[in-house]
């Protein structure tokens, strides 16, 4: 075996810290929330390599505490940012819908609020509401507009539209005991609406689902 050539002096006194200086600790710093970046210092040494005084001042600047995110006129901070793109994963999947279409942050929270309430015949608030006075809750809020009570009152009050016709908004109604009409949804897109069921509370429903395909008993509009 060839013998290792032995370091350069220079190299064995940084190792064994005959030539090393000896730290030195900076004070003096401090923290002006608000301010922009700036950084001014004044130094002495007193020779090349060793320093023997330092007065340094360092000013950063803190993010503001409210991060304002505006989509469809409903500002709301960065925490708010995270729970709509929360809601905007899950309606995505409820509503089959790309995320980036859901927009409308008033009409997400407005049905996450209501969504799981359960099913009170005569109820109109959260500890339990039936399918007409959840259109009404609906239309109200998101449109300020006043509506009937009952859902047959609804169904002849408002205007028919055509099955392919519905938009966001529109009425879906059904035949749910005997021949006239006894329930109503809320259309949302993609075939979905959302209603209170009196089995699943408020939940959204596909209309081509079997039990309201045979059920169905047209669309209104106001």
């Amino acid at each position: 075996m060839k013998k290792a050539s032995a370091p350069p002096a220079e190299q064995q006194g940084r190792r064994t810290g005959s030539t090393a200086a000896a730290p030195v600790f900076i004070d003096n710093i401090s923290f002006r929330p608000g301010a922009e970046d700036q950084r001014s210092s004044s130094n002495t040494t007193s020779s090349p390599g060793s320093l023997t005084s330092i007065n340094e001042t360092v000013t950063i600047k803190q993010p503001a505490s409210k991060v304002v995110y505006t989509e469809n006129n409903t500002s709301t901070t960065a925490a708010g940012i995270e729970a709509l793109s929360a809601l905007k994963f899950k309606y995505g999947i409820l509503l089959d819908a790309p995320v980036e279409d859901l927009t409308d942050a008033k009409l997400l929270e407005f049905i996450d609020d209501w969504y799981g309430t359960r099913y009170r015949l005569g109820g109109n608030d959260k500890s339990g509401i039936d399918c007409s006075a959840f259109v009404q809750s609906f239309l109200a809020t998101m449109y300020g507009m006043s509506v009937s009570r009952t859902c047959k009152e609804q169904y002849h009050d408002s205007r028919r539209i055509k099955k392919s016709h519905l938009k966001e908004g529109d009425l879906v109604f059904f035949k749910i005991r005997g021949k006239s009409v006894s329930h109503v949804g809320v259309y949302l897109r993609n075939n979905k609406f959302i209603h209170a069921s009196t089995s699943g509370g408020v939940m959204i429903s596909d209309l081509a689902d079997d039990y309201f395909e045979k059920r169905y008993a047209g669309a209104g509009r106001f």
